[in-house]
């Protein structure tokens, strides 16, 4: 079945989407499977529309940490595209994943045709530092019981299919996979969650919000 048009492409004018459409590349991904690595230079925008991929940065001391999650109809790899900068982290597929990929070379010939493609790209990547800047002021110094509630909350909402690790969840929201273990046992003997396996639900979304965010 064929895919919808990308968001890469959403709201552009038809003489903008017909030649990004005709440029893309679909290309499939397994569960575990890079689509690039810190350090690569970047090869195009990346248009996600099916499965999920996450943001692996990886520390000086081999230390992984994941920062970003894009799911279908999210795109990704811009940010260094257009700074001209290597890929800062490492794009892995947390399941099995579909995409199309923009390549380099006709993304920045339609940004010299069509300045207005330019421009949607670049309040995108505006809008994205905002969201970081208040995550990255959101997160400092909360407790680690706080940070996995308020992880598991979100991770949980916005990827109810996928079944997190522990060290998934640990690398989220900034800790360690021991930490996360004990903080979800906690949560499970007060009753707020269940666990089987990977698998954890939410019983008490409510009180899982007060762990989040105290008075």
């Amino acid at each position: 079945m064929e895919a919808s048009t990308p968001t890469l492409c959403s709201g552009m004018a038809p003489e903008i989407v017909a030649p990004l459409e005709a440029c893309s590349i679909r290309k499939t991904y397994k569960k575990g499977e890079s689509l690039y690595l810190m350090g690569d230079e970047p090869a195009g925008i990346y248009c996600l529309e099916k499965g999920l991929v996450g943001l692996v940065t990886v520390s000086t001391s081999g230390r992984e940490r994941l920062v970003r999650l894009f799911k279908a109809g999210q795109y990704f790899g811009h940010r260094s595209l257009f700074a001209g900068e290597s890929y800062h982290a490492n794009a892995v597929a947390l399941d099995p994943v579909e995409c199309r990929v923009f390549p380099k070379k006709d993304v920045m010939e339609l940004c010299r045709k069509f300045p207005e493609f330019a421009v949607g790209i670049a309040q995108k990547l505006a809008r994205e530092l905002g969201r970081a800047e208040h995550w990255l002021g959101f997160m400092t110094d909360r407790q680690v019981s706080e940070r996995v509630a308020d992880g598991l909350l979100y991770l949980k909402a916005a990827h109810p299919e996928h079944n997190w690790t522990r060290r998934e969840i640990a690398d989220f929201c900034g800790t360690t996979t021991e930490s996360v273990i004990r903080t979800l046992a906690a949560f499970e003997a007060e009753g707020l969650i269940r666990q089987k396996g990977r698998h954890i639900d939410i019983l008490q979304r409510e009180a899982l919000l007060e762990c989040a965010s105290p008075q």
